[in-house]
Formats: structure tokens, C-alpha cells, sequence
């Protein structure tokens, strides 16, 4: 079943944006962004749930259904944004050219925009208690840095060398062009969960558990054979020294750890490109270019398995985030000629 009404987004509440003036090659853009938000956007609650309570399985009313889960496609959703963003480029000489940025967000929303019904939205776990959605946006990072630059080799005509050297000499060795792209990012925020088992007696068998600890492994101490601290999260009704048990008691309520608590491993890509037009006659040329794709062939990985009942995977990685085209983001060559005329 779906109610819809069209989502719409609040007024920014201030945005101060400096610049800094562009002489000797400088200038570029300083922007805060105090914050905006969006109202009315989708979820999808259980109609059919009854409210969890703290009474034992005996003591508390079966779900309100027993047919498969009706889900209510709404609107109520609430997204609120902050984020500040620096950026400059500057022009070095006649060959080099570069800018740089930097950007931090904090994006809070009840509704995630991934994992939802077919509606869309997302699919919230207590009805009931709406606050506990509340959580940082799985697609929105914390920070993202950037760098770009292109550079002219020097040599050939008018250039510090070889500019006097043999018409082929400068044909062959003149004119290359590189170009360099570097994006770094911290990780896409993910939730823990646990699956097979129903302990708040809503006809919800799994979900997010309860967190009996931090969860977050220093950095020095993340492998993708351990990213995070599973045992710092326990299945709601196993006591906290089986955190993962076989038989958990009915405890009438949902875990309360909260969503997107944690962060996967950040990306750190380079691209490099290199460039070169070769003039056949006045009005034709050919075009030389090679582009490398992660460049120096970094791995970056997605985010690490999270259910906890997964005793032998959980908290390992075991696949590449997808960051190029939705392709894990492996090197990639790419050698072309364009004749122009």
C-alpha cells in the first residue's frame, strides 16, 4: 500500500562562501554550509507488527497477522545536512596547473535511501519508535579530499628544453601533456546485524542488535580479516557472556544498537592520463592519449560482513567497493588514437 505526497527540501539556513582574489595564479571558492533539510520523505513501516514490549514471549500477544508483512509505503521521513567545503586552484608558469578540496558532511536522516521497498524508502524495524531510525546517511561520507593537476612537459618548442633541437626531435619529445586525478574518501557508514531469531515477538526475526560495546577497532588494528569488534554487539535476550547464543530468551523488545554506527574501509584512488597531438597536415592531426584508471592499482575494499551470527565471516571483507561505473575500482589501461581533420 502506498500514501505518497512529494518530498521537498527546507531552506538552507546559512551558507557563507569566501574568495580569495585570483592574482599569481591563485583563487578558488571556501564554502560552509550550515545546513538543509528535507521533509515528507519515504518509509515503510509494518502495519501488521504489534508493538514490542518488555514481557516474555508467554505474556505478550502473537503478531497482529499471521500472512506475510503488509508494508505501508509513506511519507514522514525527515533528512537534515551540514557540511563545510574548501577548495583553490592555481596556475604555476606557463606549464603547471593544479587545485585541490576538501569537503566534510554529516547527513542525519530517519529514512535510509538504500535497502528500502519497492516503493522505495526504507523498511523501518519499530513503528513504534520512530527516534531510533535516526542515524547518519549510509551514501553521504564524512569526508572526500580531492586534488587534480595537468602538466605540460618541457620540451620542445618554446619550453626550457630542447627548444632548439631538431623539427623531429621536437615533433617527438614536444608537446605531451599529463593529467592527475586523486580522490580520498573515508568509508560508507554500515550497520551490525543478526538474523534467525525473533526475540522481540513482532514476527521480525532478525535485525540490528544490542550493543553491549564500542564495536570500533583502532585503525592500527583493522585487517579485512577482522575490520571491527563483533563481540561488542550481542543478540537481544543471549547474555553478554554468549553474546551470540543458540537460544535467546524472549525479551519483547528490538536490539538497540543503532544503524550506521560503524565505517567501512575509505578509498584512495590516483588517475593519470598522458596526452600528445600530432599534426599531420594544416587541418589534420592525430590525438595520442593513454588514461590509467587507479593508477597504482590500490585495492579498496567494501564494507566488511556484519551479521554476527556469522561466527566464521562476520567483520571480514572479502569483495572491492564499487566506486568507477559500479565496477570494483581495479586498474584499468586504456590506449587510444583519434585522427581529427
Amino acid at each position: 500500500m502506498c500514501r505518497a505526497r512529494t518530498p521537498h527540501e527546507g531552506p538552507v539556513y546559512a551558507a557563507v562562501e569566501f574568495h580569495r582574489g585570483a592574482g599569481r595564479g591563485r583563487g578558488g571558492p571556501s564554502r560552509f554550509v550550515c545546513g538543509c533539510s528535507e521533509r515528507q520523505l519515504d518509509l515503510s513501516p509494518q502495519l501488521e507488527s504489534a508493538p514490542a514490549e518488555h514481557k516474555s514471549l508467554l505474556k505478550r500477544p502473537p503478531a497482529l497477522s499471521p500472512v506475510q508483512p503488509i508494508i505501508w509505503s509513506e511519507n514522514g521521513g525527515n533528512e537534515a545536512y551540514h557540511g563545510l567545503e574548501v577548495a583553490a586552484t592555481k596556475k604555476y608558469g606557463k606549464n603547471l596547473s593544479f587545485g585541490a578540496g576538501w569537503t566534510w558532511g554529516r547527513d542525519l536522516t530517519d529514512t535510509q535511501e538504500v535497502g528500502g521497498s519497492s516503493f522505495g524508502g526504507q523498511v523501518i524495524q519499530d513503528q513504534f519508535d520512530r527516534g531510533a531510525e535516526k542515524a547518519n546517511n549510509a551514501l553521504v561520507l564524512r569526508h572526500r579530499a580531492f586534488a587534480h593537476a595537468v602538466y605540460a612537459l618541457p620540451f620542445g618548442r618554446d619550453q626550457r628544453f630542447l627548444s632548439k633541437a631538431h623539427a623531429v626531435v621536437q615533433g617527438a619529445l614536444g608537446g605531451w601533456n599529463t593529467g592527475w586525478n586523486v580522490n580520498l574518501q573515508s568509508g560508507q557508514f554500515f550497520t551490525p546485524s543478526f538474523s534467525g531469531f525473533d526475540p522481540s515477538n513482532t514476527g521480525s526475526f532478525g535485525g540490528r542488535p544490542d550493543r553491549i560495546g564500542n564495536g570500533k577497532l583502532p585503525a592500527g588494528q583493522r585487517t579485512i580479516e577482522r575490520w571491527f569488534d563483533a563481540s561488542a554487539f550481542k543478540i537481544p535476550g543471549c547474555p553478554d557472556a554468549h553474546p551470540v547464543c543458540s537460544d535467546p530468551a524472549s525479551v519483547g523488545r528490538f536490539g538497540n544498537s543503532g544503524l550506521n554506527i560503524l565505517e567501512g574501509p575509505g578509498i584512495a584512488n590516483v588517475d593519470f592520463s598522458l596526452m600528445k597531438y600530432f599534426n599531420l597536415h594544416e587541418k589534420t592531426r592525430l590525438q595520442f592519449r593513454l588514461i590509467m584508471v587507479n593508477a597504482f592499482n590500490h585495492p579498496n575494499f567494501a564494507v566488511p560482513r556484519s551479521n554476527i551470527r556469522s561466527l566464521g565471516t562476520v567483520g571480514t571483507i572479502s569483495s572491492m567497493a564499487r566506486v568507477l561505473n559500479g565496477l570494483p575500482a581495479t586498474r584499468e589501461i586504456d590506449i587510444g588514437l583519434r585522427l581529427e581533420f
